[in-house]
């Protein structure tokens, strides 16, 4: 039972790691698009780094717990600020040119 439970938070680090590397090319993407505020994607890219870096702390700075959670935050604010413009505003598409007879 103890071995489930570590490979369990292991396997959480890991997905941390993922995570946060995902959120870089999520930002490109958001600027390239030009379609959601530019904040936004340069939020996403900063997070990105820092939400990696905060898997590692816990390790290599065992003394500073509260470290962890403070690098996740742009992470979490970008995450949440995506969440908000796709439900409340969603993604603005030009209308279609009228087809002309």
């Amino acid at each position: 039972m103890q071995t489930a439970y570590l490979l369990s938070g292991n396997l959480w680090a890991a997905g941390t790691i993922f995570f946060g590397l995902w959120l870089i090319p999520m930002g490109v993407c958001v600027l390239r698009s030009g379609r959601m505020p530019a904040m936004l994607g340069r939020l996403l890219i900063v997070g990105g780094p820092l939400y990696v870096l905060s898997a590692f702390t816990p390790h290599l700075l065992p003394g500073l717990p509260q470290l962890t959670g403070l690098l996740a935050l742009p992470a979490s604010a970008g995450e949440f600020w995506m969440i908000a413009c796709l439900l409340i505003r969603g993604v603005r598409t030009p209308a279609p040119a009228a087809a002309s007879a």
